[in-house]
């Protein structure tokens, strides 16, 4: 579980397709929105803060299916750490697979082997 902090109010669940018939979820719980003193000037800004994680799941599930079983989810991802660092290390792989296919489907149409 990662502590997240947000600009905005984050949603409860958030399901993003990666592009190969998986998708990112992430569950986020104590969702609470305070308020930070910036210095002298009496100046501050507010955020939200909440518990959060994150698990690849098949397919795109819906919303309602992952919040209507969001305790077990939580319950069962809870200790998977996967982190925006693995989910952009994931993307940029995909990125240079799909770079490479389409390198060698041009080698193929221009006659090379």
């Amino acid at each position: 579980m990662n502590k997240t902090l947000s600009a905005t109010q984050p949603e409860r669940v958030l399901i993003e397709s990666n592009g190969a018939g998986e998708s990112y979820v992430w569950l986020r719980r104590n969702i609470m929105h305070d308020v930070a003193d910036r210095g002298v000037d009496g100046s501050h800004i507010e955020f939200w803060s909440a518990d959060e994680i994150c698990f690849l799941a098949l397919g795109t599930p819906s919303v309602g299916d992952i919040d209507s079983d969001f305790d077990a989810l939580w319950s069962a991802h809870e200790e998977d750490k996967l982190t925006d660092r693995d989910i952009a290390r994931d993307a940029a792989q995909r990125v240079s697979d799909v770079e490479q296919a389409v390198a060698e489907l041009g080698t193929l149409f221009a006659g090379g082997k």
